[in-house]
C-alpha cells in the first residue's frame, strides 16, 4: 500500500442560530452550540473526519478551529497512520488549547487509519464488543412533574439508564430528588444525578445520604469541582453510592494518576474530544483497568463527538454506559444519521469503516460560520 502523506487539512466550523438550545444547570445562560469538524486529506485519495461540540454563553465558540489552526500545519507532509508518533509530534506544540485542537486531529487520523484497513475504528482500537447499554441524558427541565415525566418517557421509549441534569442549587435539587424518590420508588430504572460541582463538601454528603434511600441511583456525578481530591476522598469514604469527577479539569495522565492515587473518585470520566483524542484515551482506559476502576466516557455533544467516544467504549470492557443527550434533535446538526437505543436498551455503531460517519453536506453549507484550508 502507497503511504498516506497528509496533504490538506480543513476546518470547518457550524452551528445553527436558529436551534434549541439546551442548557444543563440553571445558573448557566442560553448556551450556543457549536460543531467543529476537521478533515484531513492524504494524496491517494483516503480521508480521516472528526468533529467536537463547544458551548458558550451568548454566542458561537471558535477556540476549537484556533486550537486546531496553530497544530495542523506540523502534520502537512506527514505519514498518515503512524498516530502514536504523531501524537507525540502534536504533544509538543505550545498553543492555547493544546488539546482540543490535539483531539480533534488525532481522531480524524484514527478515522483515516481504520479506512485505511476497511475496519470500524472499534474494531482496530481492540473490538471488545459491538453493542452498549445507553442512558438517556436530561436538559435542565422546569419543575419536578417535568423531570418525572420526562423519566416516564424514556422509560417508554427503552431507556434502562437515565442522568438527571438538575438545577445545580442544593434546596432545588434536594426537593427534586425527593419527589423522583417517591414516585420512583418501585421503577426498574437506573439513575444518575449531575451537578456540575456546584455542591458544598457538606451538601455533597447530604445529597449522597437522600440518594442512598433509593436503589435507583447507581452514581452521584461531579457534586464537587474536580480540583477537590479531599473533598472527594471524604465523601467516598462517608458514603456508600459511587461517586464520579466530571472529567473535564483532570486532563493529563499525571493529574488523572494522581486522583487514583488519592482514592477521590469511584471510576474515571474522560472525553475523547476534550482530553486529547483516541490516543490519549486508550492511555486513560488502560490506566482504569490498572487499577481496577471503570471508565465512564462522555459524550454530550453532536453526532461527530458521540460517535468518536462510541468508537472507543466498544472498543475496551471498561465502559458502563454511552451517553446519549435526550431529545437528540438539537444534536443533529452535521451527520445524515443519528444514534438510537434497540429494544433492548442498546446502542451500536454503523459497521462502516473508521468512524462510520456520513456528513450532511447540506445541512453543513447552511449552518457554516467558518472554514480554513491547511495545505
Amino acid at each position: 500500500m502507497q503511504k498516506p502523506i497528509i496533504r490538506k487539512i480543513i476546518i470547518q466550523v457550524i452551528g445553527d442560530e436558529k436551534a434549541l438550545r439546551p442548557k444543563w444547570a440553571e445558573f448557566l445562560d442560553d448556551m450556543y452550540s457549536t460543531t467543529t469538524i476537521c478533515k484531513i486529506f492524504c494524496q491517494n485519495h483516503l480521508s480521516g473526519l472528526s468533529g467536537a461540540t463547544t458551548y458558550a454563553p451568548g454566542q458561537f465558540d471558535f477556540s476549537v478551529l484556533h486550537a486546531v489552526k496553530n497544530i495542523a500545519k506540523q502534520l502537512i507532509g506527514q505519514e498518515a497512520l503512524y498516530t502514536e508518533k504523531l501524537y507525540g509530534l502534536m504533544n509538543k506544540s505550545v498553543t492555547q488549547n493544546k488539546l482540543t485542537g490535539i483531539s480533534l486531529l488525532d481522531i480524524a487520523l484514527w478515522d483515516l487509519k481504520a479506512k485505511a484497513v476497511s475496519l470500524p475504528l472499534y474494531i482496530l482500537l481492540g473490538g471488545a464488543r459491538d453493542k452498549i447499554p445507553v442512558y438517556a441524558s436530561s436538559p435542565l427541565l422546569n419543575d419536578s412533574q417535568a423531570y418525572i415525566e420526562y423519566i416516564k418517557q424514556c422509560a417508554k421509549l427503552g431507556f434502562k439508564a437515565i442522568k438527571i441534569h438538575g438545577y445545580s442549587i442544593f434546596k432545588k435539587d434536594w426537593q427534586l430528588i425527593k419527589t423522583i424518590n417517591k414516585e420512583l420508588n418501585k421503577t426498574n430504572i437506573s439513575l444518575i444525578l449531575d451537578t456540575e460541582g456546584q455542591y458544598t463538601r457538606e451538601q455533597a454528603l447530604r445529597m449522597a445520604k437522600l440518594l442512598e434511600q433509593n436503589q435507583n441511583w447507581i452514581w452521584l456525578e461531579a457534586p464537587l469541582d474536580d480540583e477537590d481530591l479531599v473533598g472527594y476522598k471524604y465523601l467516598r469514604t462517608n458514603t456508600q453510592i459511587p461517586i464520579y469527577c466530571s472529567g473535564n479539569q483532570f486532563l493529563s495522565l499525571e493529574s488523572i494518576n494522581r486522583g487514583i492515587q488519592s482514592q477521590a473518585w469511584s471510576g474515571l470520566r474522560a472525553d475523547a474530544t476534550i482530553v486529547g483524542g483516541i490516543t490519549k484515551i486508550q492511555k486513560i482506559a488502560a490506566l482504569a483497568q490498572a487499577n481496577h476502576l471503570k471508565l465512564e466516557i462522555q459524550s454530550w455533544g453532536t453526532q461527530l463527538t458521540q460517535a468518536a467516544n462510541l468508537h472507543c467504549m466498544l472498543s475496551n470492557n471498561q465502559c458502563s454506559y454511552f451517553e446519549l443527550p435526550f431529545p437528540s434533535e438539537p444534536y443533529q446538526i452535521a451527520c445524515k444519521q443519528c444514534f438510537s437505543i434497540d429494544e433492548k436498551g442498546m446502542i451500536k455503531t454503523e459497521e462502516k469503516p473508521g468512524l462510520g460517519v456520513e456528513l450532511d453536506h447540506n445541512k453543513i453549507k447552511q449552518n457554516l460560520l467558518k472554514e480554513l484550508i491547511i495545505q
